[in-house]
């Protein structure tokens, strides 16, 4: 879906909704927006003027593809999970999620901000966060952040806020490896 000149939201619906493999693409304001406990899955979203992906509360985004936006490439609210999706070449961050929620298996590279960005008390697993202008990945406080690959961003490879537990990962070549607020561990 494209909005061509008209501009406005690719797609948008309310909560409660199941949405698969659609593709939003040089739209003049988001590509996605869904609210609260929807499910996306298997989309893409390429070269819109704002988020790729917008979610509402308690929602799922999973093996979705967001590129080049002119913001976020994925923007989850509080207790959402993004799984199994890439964010390649946005202007902010590439995943940026609520506190309480899960950010898991995912790719987010070359971005203009952080690769991956938690509110507090999230769980970060399993991500490759690559050659972001921000920290690979940008902890809230009391989050756990375990077995991601952090190579060559700006900023830190993880940087943890206050009283996060990071574990078994693995960092190269970024501004600084680990960067820890007090209490974390």
């Amino acid at each position: 879906v494209g909005n061509g000149i008209a501009g406005g939201t690719g797609i948008h619906v309310g909560k409660d909704w199941e949405i698969e493999d659609c593709l939003v693409f040089r739209n003049y304001g988001l590509g996605m927006t869904v609210g609260s406990y929807t499910r996306v899955r298997n989309c893409r979203a390429k070269e819109n003027a704002g988020n790729g992906f917008y979610t509402g509360i308690g929602s799922v985004i999973e093996n979705c593809v967001s590129a080049e936006n002119q913001n976020y490439g994925f923007f989850g609210q509080t207790q959402s999970i993004i799984h199994d999706c890439i964010a390649i070449g946005n202007t902010n961050c590439g995943i940026s999620v609520g506190p309480y929620s899960l950010a898991m298996n995912n790719l987010s590279s070359d971005n203009g901000s952080h690769g991956i960005m938690t509110g507090g008390g999230s769980r970060i697993y399993g991500n490759s966060a690559c050659i972001n202008d921000g920290d690979g990945i940008n902890a809230g406080g009391d989050s756990v952040v375990e077995r991601n690959l952090l190579y060559g961003n700006k900023g830190a490879g993880v940087n943890g806020g206050w009283s996060c537990r990071v574990e078994a990962n693995h960092a190269i070549g970024n501004g600084i490896g680990f960067q820890a607020s007090s209490g974390s561990k």
